[in-house]
C-alpha cells in the first residue's frame, strides 16, 4: 500500500531574492521506529538578489522533519521517495511542498467482535430448578406412557420424515473457438447438447475466436 505525506516548509532568506536560478532536493529520513519517520532534508542551490543581476549567491538550509505513521499500519517492511517537490519565493521566502512517498506499508489486522467474545471466559449456568427437571425428565423415561393402538392416530409420513436435496454444484469451461471448429465438433467434444450450449451463449453467429461456455454436466 502506498501513502503519499504532504510536507510543507517556508525559509525566510535574509537578504532579497529575485531569482532561484538553482535547486536540489535530498533527505536522509529513514523510519527511527516502527512507526516514526525521523530525519533531514538538506534543500540548497543558488540565487539572485536581483533578476537583472549577473552575480549568483548560494545557499543552503537543513530542514529536521518527523512524521508519525497511524498506528492502523505496518511499517516494517516500508520505504521512503520523494515523489514530488514545488516551490515558490514570496516576500524573499521559499516556500516548500514536497510530496514524500511511503511505499509498502500494510494494514494490521484488527481482531473480530467473534474473536473477543470466543476469547471471554465463558460462565456456566443451571436453569432453575436444575435438578427437579432432571428428576422429572428420569421418571418419564423409565415410565413411558403407552397408548393403546385404538387411542393412537395416525400421523402422516411427512411429519416424521424430511428430506434434503442434494446440493449439486455445476463448473464450467470457457472455449475459444478455432477454424477447424463446428458447432457438431464442440458438442460431440465436451458431450454437450445444443441447448445446453444455447442456455449460456449466442449460438446464431459463432466465428472463430468466439468464446464458448461449455457447461460441464458430466
Amino acid at each position: 500500500m502506498k501513502q503519499i505525506i504532504p510536507f510543507e516548509k517556508e525559509i525566510t532568506f535574509k537578504t532579497t531574492i529575485g531569482e532561484i536560478t538553482s535547486i536540489s532536493l535530498e533527505n536522509d529520513l529513514k523510519f527511527d521506529a516502527e512507526d516514526t519517520i525521523r530525519g533531514n532534508f538538506y534543500v540548497k542551490g543558488t540565487y539572485k538578489m536581483l533578476s537583472s543581476s549577473s552575480m549568483e549567491e548560494q545557499y543552503s538550509y537543513k530542514i529536521p522533519c518527523e512524521i508519525n505513521i497511524s498506528d492502523e499500519y505496518d511499517a516494517l517492511k516500508a520505504t521512503l521517495d520523494i515523489d514530488d517537490f514545488n516551490y515558490e519565493i514570496s516576500d524573499n521566502t521559499l516556500k516548500l511542498t514536497i510530496d514524500l512517498l511511503v511505499d509498502n506499508l500494510t494494514r494490521k489486522e484488527q481482531p473480530s467482535d467473534r474473536t473477543i467474545q470466543e476469547e471471554q471466559p465463558i460462565e456456566e449456568s443451571k436453569p432453575k430448578d436444575f435438578e427437579q427437571e432432571l428428576t422429572k425428565l428420569t421418571e418419564e423415561i423409565k415410565s413411558p406412557v403407552i397408548e393403546s393402538q385404538e387411542q393412537r392416530e395416525p400421523t402422516p409420513a411427512k411429519e416424521y420424515l424430511s428430506f434434503k436435496e442434494e446440493e449439486t454444484y455445476l463448473t464450467y469451461s470457457i472455449y475459444l473457438v478455432q477454424e477447424q471448429d463446428t458447432l457438431d465438433s464442440i458438442m460431440k467434444k465436451y458431450q454437450v447438447s445444443y441447448e445446453d450450449l444455447q442456455q449460456y451463449n449466442n449460438l446464431d453467429n459463432v466465428m472463430p475466436a468466439t468464446k464458448l461456455i461449455i457447461p460441464n454436466l458430466k
